[in-house]
């Protein structure tokens, strides 16, 4: 996503990224929140949650992807952008696989709302959704 791009057609680039990143970092027995960006990914990470990313919101998820993810905790968050095809695609994906679909109310992403709120109001938020 380029923002400030003089070409607004030019905004945003097409990922061809496939996949799951970050299954490495995950811890076991935590709950596990899928982001839908490495900017969200990081976010989440250095405010203490159990986090991995896709870089796309039309992503569709495997049966191996959601066994491996299932291997660290039954409890799967899918947090994708608060906006309509953010909403409509994680909840999709979160009624195929059995995933729990939470949004932030305040802001678009997690990483917007840190940056607005700080890191301390982003992790108590994020808590309260995954309680």
């Amino acid at each position: 996503y380029f923002p400030e791009s003089k070409d607004r057609s030019k905004r945003f680039r097409t990922s061809c990224s496939i996949g799951i990143f970050g299954k490495q970092y995950l811890r076991k027995d935590n709950p596990v929140i899928i982001c839908k960006s490495y900017k969200d990914f990081f976010y989440t990470q250095i405010s203490g949650f159990n986090s991995v990313c896709v870089i796309r919101e039309n992503y569709k998820f495997t049966q191996e992807e959601i066994t491996s993810l299932k291997r660290f905790s039954e409890e799967l968050f899918i947090y994708w952008d608060n906006d309509s095809v953010g909403i409509t695609n994680s909840l999709e994906q979160a009624q195929k696989w059995g995933l729990k679909a939470i949004f932030n109310t305040e802001e678009k992403d997690y990483s917007d709302f840190c940056k607005k709120y700080g890191l301390i109001k982003g992790k108590e938020m994020l808590n309260k959704l995954i309680k």
